[in-house]
């Protein structure tokens, strides 16, 4: 059984290092698509498969997929309807190799959508939370899953996919440019700062990014070619050094940020997309503290003309 680990307030910290996409406020986003598992940008623990299938149809009020998982105890394949009316929806699921017989709501936190299951295997409940959202460009599909045994924790990951029915892009994005952070568009997190302006300048191998806040100024240099690069964090009590490492999943940049204020182990995976007109600017932080999740808060930031 995994035990949750005790937040340790240091919002600031937090607030000084970029975050990841989701798509643009207003229609909800379709996850409509086929999506294989990405191994290498999904958490890698004993309960991440080794291979997994999404096939989704998402249309008016109703969501179906069908998954196909593989590991160590072979392969699964589960049919899930699900609807978007509030009310509770049936299904039988494989978990651990068992079916089990669920009752599950779906809802939604800005584009995020939020599915909650409960039924009962072994004569113990078994409760499933999952949170799904897409990237601005909608080829990459994040699912959080938190799985409760009989009261406990019994396991929490976060899987990446990457949708296999859409051609991929041939180039890069360039983030150069001048970004106002939206409050108003962002997701409510008490990571968020109260304004920042961010200033990203993109040449060849490298992007300079200069953060300016109301806690100060602070400028991180990210190399795209997967070379790790060390910087200074300033915003928070004494310095503290930071270690950046840039990945791609399509269009969309992960920075892999770790850095040990104190006694502190914190690892921060901040997703870029920028949307297809170039304008918006989303950032989803995926941040850790000493192994336990602390917060996946989304920024939103509009380019200024």
């Amino acid at each position: 059984m995994q035990a949750r680990i005790p937040r340790i307030a240091i919002a600031a910290l937090l607030a000084s290092v970029a975050i990841s996409s989701v798509q643009a406020q207003g229609a909800r986003p379709s996850f409509t698509g086929t999506w294989e598992l990405d191994v290498a940008h999904s958490d890698e623990t004993q309960s991440t498969p080794t291979a997994a299938t999404y096939t989704i149809t998402q249309r008016g009020d109703t969501l179906v997929y069908d998954r196909s998982s593989t590991s160590a105890r072979g392969t699964t394949q589960t049919h899930v309807v699900l609807g978007f009316d509030g009310k509770p929806w049936r299904n039988v699921v494989a978990q651990n190799g068992t079916e089990v017989a669920t009752t599950s709501t779906v809802s939604w936190t800005h584009d995020t959508l939020v599915i909650r299951s409960s039924g009962v295997m072994n004569e113990s409940a078994v409760e499933t939370y999952e949170r799904w959202w897409l990237a601005a460009d909608g080829r990459s599909l994040g699912m959080y899953r938190e799985v409760t045994f009989a009261g406990q924790v019994y396991s929490a990951i976060t899987l990446r996919f990457n949708r296999t029915d859409v051609p991929r892009p041939l180039t890069r994005p360039d983030f150069s440019g001048v970004w106002l952070f939206d409050s108003a568009r962002s997701e409510p997190s008490t990571f968020n700062p109260k304004s920042a302006t961010w200033t990203v300048t993109q040449r060849g191998d490298s992007i300079v990014l200069d953060r300016v806040s109301p806690n100060g100024a602070q400028q991180a240099v990210y190399l795209l070619n997967g070379a790790p690069h060390k910087f200074t964090l300033r915003l928070v009590g004494p310095e503290t050094e930071a270690t950046a490492t840039v990945t791609w999943n399509d269009a969309s940049m992960i920075v892999h940020t770790t850095s040990h204020p104190g006694d502190i182990d914190l690892v921060q995976n901040d997703t870029w997309t920028l949307s297809a007109n170039g304008k918006e600017l989303r950032i989803r932080r995926e941040a850790t503290q000493n192994g336990g999740s602390i917060g996946m808060p989304t920024w939103v930031f509009a380019r200024k003309p």
